[in-house]
């Protein structure tokens, strides 16, 4: 049986969907890829380029300024700790000096006392008190 050709008044039939033994009358082309995009569509495509470029510096330098701020935190955080070692550590040393000087001024005053000083002089000089008061010379 011959192949009916249908019309292109009839969109039903000429789309082929109900053609005889469910042969399609439609004509297939092959896609040739080989021509040239509309100028829109290259447009398009340069600009998707462009925009995926873009893109790809964009988050490299989020990346880059990311990573510095979080080097720079690290850094600061590790600086701070070190500081505030340091400063307990002078605070430490600056109470040991203080109760150093505390021992040392009662021993300065111990040393110093008048009555101390009588006894040395007495016990290990030999010196005697003058029964009378010194004569100043003219």
């Amino acid at each position: 049986m011959p192949a009916k050709h249908y019309s292109a008044k009839d969109p039903v039939r000429a789309s082929g969907v109900n053609s005889p033994r469910g042969v399609s009358t439609r004509k297939h082309t092959p896609a040739t890829h080989t021509s040239a995009p509309p100028p829109s569509q290259r447009e398009n495509t340069q600009y998707i380029r462009q925009y995926r470029t873009l893109n790809r510096w964009s988050i490299f330098f989020l990346l880059l300024i990311s990573s510095l701020i979080i080097v720079l935190f690290v850094s600061n955080t590790l600086e701070v700790n070190r500081l505030f070692e340091e400063v307990n550590t002078l605070r430490q040393e600056h109470r040991r000096l203080v109760q150093q000087n505390e021992v040392l001024q009662a021993r300065s005053v111990r040393l110093q006392s008048p009555e101390r000083i009588t006894t040395i002089a007495r016990e290990k000089l030999g010196m005697i008190h003058p029964s009378t008061a010194p004569e100043v010379l003219k």
